[in-house]
């Protein structure tokens, strides 16, 4: 039994990165069909991701609030997480799932930079190199053994940018969404209020843009229900479950396989053309990822008192402990 409830933690983080390693693959179906426009395919990831979530928040007994949520930090990380959506949906209709997924890992460097500059966060050995191995990564991806010119003159390069704009934007999203749930808010209502924030952003835009098409194929509903349900919401319900209990070690470890996965399944399912640089692209990837991870403290430090001495303040916990979710 309680080598069961080890493996649930674990199993979830493997979900997420199955997961997210289905977005490239997805959305570039469903935009190289032009089946849907990019800000309605945005919109139908904020409302089924909503949904999702909805219904894990229930299942945990819990009942929907916003009380502590409603800050401008909540406003900025649901428009970034809609530019995000949009740039990316915008970029795969021109490049490959296999280029695309990989150069959205272009966040990781960005996060880096940002967590220094705006969190005062330390930049160690550890961090620069993983950095640098990610950046190497996503350059072999972008460029794919062509030179600088013929990179310039394909129409790929265009959508590599917009992915490479989505990745920068989803980077400031994590940032405004670490602000905003600071202070003990719970992470699931604070990403429900976000994508909120987003759903509404992306359906305004698509209603003056766009119009729904009536023809769209069986193929393409479950496309849009598996990035909004499965790759959006269950995806952040499992990851929110597995860094609970996991170190963050070995959560960098298991979600460094959705590069490698995001080319295998760009391969099998999209029949993409598998090349050297991707592999080695996805490889650098998932290994900048890992050296860059830094273990700490996952367990509570006991109190010196019991918890309920007379006279004396209530204990505190370890800062590296995740409340309130």
């Amino acid at each position: 039994m309680r080598r069961a409830r080890q493996a649930g933690p674990f199993l979830s983080l493997v979900g997420a990165s199955f997961l997210w390693a289905l977005i490239p693959v997805f959305t570039r179906y469903v935009m190289r069909s032009g089946q849907l426009g990019a800000y309605t395919l945005a919109f139908g990831r904020f409302f089924f991701g909503l949904i999702a979530l909805w219904v894990a928040l229930r299942l945990q007994g819990r009942r929907l609030s916003f009380r502590g949520h409603a800050s401008r930090w909540t406003v900025l990380a649901g428009i970034a997480l809609g530019a995000d959506l949009v740039l990316i949906n915008h970029g795969f209709k021109y490049t490959t799932a296999i280029v695309g997924g990989l150069l959205s890992n272009f966040s990781f460097p960005v996060m880096m930079l940002l967590g220094v500059v705006a969190l005062k966060e330390q930049f160690g050995v550890r961090k620069g190199v993983g950095a640098l191995l990610v950046l190497a990564g996503v350059c072999l991806a972008a460029g794919n053994g062509q030179s600088l010119a013929a990179m310039l003159r394909s129409s790929r390069w265009t959508g590599n940018l917009l992915v490479l704009g989505g990745a920068s934007a989803w980077a400031v999203y994590a940032l405004c969404h670490k602000k905003s749930t600071r202070g003990g808010a719970a992470v699931t209502e604070g990403l429900i209020a976000i994508l909120a924030v987003g759903g509404l952003i992306s359906l305004a835009l698509a209603i003056g843009t766009e119009r729904l098409p009536l023809n769209l194929s069986a193929a393409g509903c479950g496309s849009v229900l598996a990035l909004g349900l499965g790759c959006t919401g269950l995806s952040y319900a499992l990851l929110g479950f597995g860094l609970k209990h996991v170190e963050l070690v070995t959560a960098a470890c298991v979600t460094a396989l959705t590069p490698a996965l995001s080319v295998f399944f760009g391969h099998l399912l999209l029949g993409e053309p598998l090349t050297f640089y991707a592999a080695l692209g996805a490889l650098l990837i998932g290994l900048g990822i890992v050296a860059a991870a830094e273990k700490r403290i996952t367990a509570p430090i006991p109190p010196a008192y019991p918890r309920n001495t007379p006279g004396l303040p209530p204990a505190r916990s370890s800062p590296g402990v995740v409340s309130g979710n």
